[in-house]
């Protein structure tokens, strides 16, 4: 299969995950009263993923082979990170006493964009000197 097939799997399916985490984040759309835990770092992670994959959609296989060796390894490390951090971080009168899960997520999904894009960047560079 076609690297450009494979990036715009991908890419679906995090749009995807993009759309089912808003969808939780906002029930008040679909006439839902409840709020599901997991739509903040579903929603920011699959936002991360998808711009990824969309950068990653127009650039040569080498740099889609060197980022997903990143990859790999990243995202299974944020989930368990992000599954491990409390709903809550238990502060009271506004003061946080640490990370809760939307700020793990937020940080994970940061560092996880910053990250590629250095690497998709510098994959890049090179391969254009080449």
């Amino acid at each position: 299969m076609n690297h450009r097939k494979k990036i715009g799997i991908l890419l679906l399916s995090s749009l995807f995950g993009v759309l089912v985490g808003y969808l939780t984040i906002y029930p008040e759309i679909l006439g839902h009263k409840y709020v599901f835990s997991v739509g903040d770092p579903l929603f920011l992670t699959s936002l991360s993923l998808s711009i990824i994959f969309l950068i990653l959609l127009f650039t040569k296989e080498a740099v889609f082979n060197s980022w997903k060796k990143f990859g790999i390894w990243y995202i299974p490390l944020a989930a368990v990170l992000i599954f491990l951090a409390p709903s809550s971080s238990g502060g009271s009168f506004g003061y946080s006493m640490g990370f809760d899960r939307e700020a793990v997520s937020m940080f994970t999904s940061a560092l996880f964009l910053i990250i590629s894009l250095l690497i998709i960047a510098i994959k890049s560079w090179r391969l254009r000197g080449k």
